[in-house]
């Protein structure tokens, strides 16, 4: 093997490496949402959680990028240890898909009608369309099917070169007696392990191996237990991910490991120990190893063991429980911020988890409304300074949030995503300033105990007014938690009911003022809380509004002003049954 052998070789690695992070991206934002939405559905099911798993790592092409995304779900409280489990056994077997579709440039010669469909002659070709859809077709899905193509193209030229660059591997003196040294599976496994480390891709480094088996060199032993190193590779980048985080990611990255040196030491153990190599079917254990049978050994071994493991979780969740001992540390109870930056590599799932978060906000600022409205109707009897603070924590989750929102515009985004995250920026002020009026309001009643008390039908008319604002807080919560146009839809029109609340509110406290019924103070202070009720709908109105941007089919081309206008002005019957609805319920 000459030094230009050796050159080749880095280059087909490091074009196999961006082919296969390049394809990932564009499947990544191809399946955009609905991969949020896989994740998010996940339920306590283990079969369920891996079949997750092999589905999202079969779409970002990376079994690294799913484990660190779990240790990010647990860390952030998205995820309970006990569902990861079958997400992070599923990520193993995903990340199997990358060595099937390698495997298919081992086509033989003879079978001519094939070579069309063999990667090495599909390559140039898929790399030719995908450089012509992002250079001259310029629309987002275009970009997103091209870069999918050209990853694909560059991955395969890439596995060629690195097969052209190993061919001569047997012309090298030391090969056939380095070789003959890692028929010990110890010292095969040991050489997987720190190639997958090296690399940071078990996928890759497979893939390595694949290109390397075309010297006919490598017996299936050997390339059975390189196989095995490879996977117990993959454990270390969620090991260090899991570095800084919580107990909770810790013991996931940490059972993960669990599973895969015990999935290797119980398949060693059969094979090798046990003597079931040689009785495996077709031979194989006699055979030299090629693409195929690697790839093969791959798959079986991440299905047998996810099985296994599955069967032993709960021991092992509960070892692991033992062994992570809870740090003691007293917790703020109210402000749970986990924004994980481990996730902002898939902008698609940190904006699903920044949403959530919002929702936190948003409630944090429902809960200073209800605590003036209990104040109000003599429920309670809390201080300003009791609403301030959950004003404060409501300040701390908009600096946060923003701060992270503003790391992920750095990363490459569809412009939905990008749209999103926009939205989101104007959609966690408006959620601030509300909780900024339940403090006002706050404010306000700490200043009525020295006046005065309003007078009973002003009273009774607050109070409808405050109950149409909560109901137009939760509709607004429950709308943009669930992404729910229609329900976002119905605040417009009980956002016109707090309008018509408000005037005539207004008209009649003013005619009051003038018959001398209410006290002059008491009356300023009145028209203050009322007020600030008709900013927190305003404010509402614009969280509903963003709901609908963020849905509509053209969310980078949503005029929001525009279609505000078009709703008041072409007011459908649907907006007037829910205006009649809640008219009547809150005048009487």
């Amino acid at each position: 093997m000459s030094f230009v052998n050796i050159l080749t070789l880095l280059g087909g690695l490091a074009m196999f490496l961006y082919g296969m992070n390049t394809m990932g991206d564009g499947l990544e934002k191809v399946a955009g949402k609905k991969m949020g939405q896989i994740i998010d559905r996940l339920t306590g099911s283990l079969f369920k959680g891996l079949l997750v798993g092999t589905l999202v790592t079969a779409i970002i092409q990376s079994s690294n990028a799913t484990l660190v995304m779990v240790v990010g779900f647990v860390n952030a409280g998205l995820m309970t240890l006990s569902q990861s489990v079958g997400v992070m056994l599923g990520a193993h077997i995903g990340t199997t898909i990358t060595s099937v579709i390698v495997s298919l440039n081992g086509i033989g010669d003879s079978l001519w009608f094939l070579q069309l469909f063999k990667p090495s002659t599909l390559a140039p070709v898929a790399l030719a369309a995908g450089i012509v859809l992002i250079m001259f077709v310029k629309t987002n899905k275009a970009i997103n099917i091209g870069t999918i193509l050209a990853g694909f193209g560059i991955l395969f030229l890439g596995m060629d070169a690195m097969s052209g660059a190993m061919s001569g591997l047997n012309e090298l003196p030391w090969f056939q007696p380095f070789m003959e040294s890692l028929k010990n599976p110890v010292l095969g496994i040991l050489v997987g392990l720190l190639l997958t480390v090296v690399i940071q891709s078990s996928s890759a480094s497979i893939g390595i191996l694949q290109a390397a088996a075309i010297t006919g060199a490598i017996s299936f032993p050997t390339a059975a237990a390189m196989v095995l190193g490879c996977n117990v590779g993959s454990c270390v980048a969620a090991l260090m991910s899991s570095m800084g985080a919580n107990k909770d990611s810790k013991r996931a990255a940490i059972l993960n490991s669990f599973f895969m040196v015990g999935g290797m030491l119980i398949a060693s153990i059969l094979l090798w120990v046990c003597g079931l190599g040689p009785h495996l079917p077709m031979n194989l254990w006699n055979l030299p190893a090629t693409m195929f049978n690697i790839s093969g050994f791959h798959i079986a071994f991440n299905i047998f063991n996810s099985l296994i493991m599955i069967a032993l979780s709960k021991p092992l969740v509960s070892l692991v429980v033992f062994l992570v001992k809870d740090d003691g540390k007293e917790e703020d109870e109210e402000y749970r911020l986990s924004l994980d930056l481990r996730l902002l590599n898939t902008p698609t799932l940190a904006i699903n988890q920044t949403r959530r978060e919002i929702v936190n906000m948003m409630m944090l600022s429902r809960e200073s409304v209800n605590m003036c409205y209990k104040n109000l109707i003599g429920e309670a009897s809390y201080s300003a300074e009791e609403v301030h603070a959950k004003e404060t924590l409501v300040d701390r989750y908009e600096s946060d949030i923003t701060q992270y929102l503003m790391r992920l515009t750095d990363r490459s985004m569809t412009d939905t995503d990008s749209a999103a995250v926009t939205t989101m920026l104007h959609v966690i002020n408006d959620a601030e300033r509300i909780g900024d009026h339940a403090y006002i309001i706050a404010k306000s009643y700490d200043r009525l105990t020295e006046l005065p008390p309003i007078t009973e039908k002003g009273m009774k008319q607050l109070v409808n007014m405050y109950k149409a604002v909560e109901k137009l807080m939760d509709m607004t919560v429950q709308a943009f938690e669930a992404e729910d146009v229609r329900l976002a839809s119905a605040v417009h029109p009980l956002e016109d009911v707090v309008d018509y609340l408000e005037d005539n509110l207004r008209s009649e406290h003013l005619e009051r003022l003038s018959n001398r019924e209410c006290n002059y103070e008491t009356g300023i202070v009145f028209l203050d809380i009322v007020n600030s009720l008709e900013r927190i709908s305003a404010y509402c109105s614009n969280i509903s509004l963003a709901v609908e941007q963020m849905n509509s089919n053209s969310a980078a081309n949503f005029d929001p002003h525009k279609h505000l206008k078009l709703v008041h002005e072409n007011k459908s019957d649907e907006y007037m049954r829910v205006y009649d609805k809640y008219i009547e319920k809150y005048t009487r």
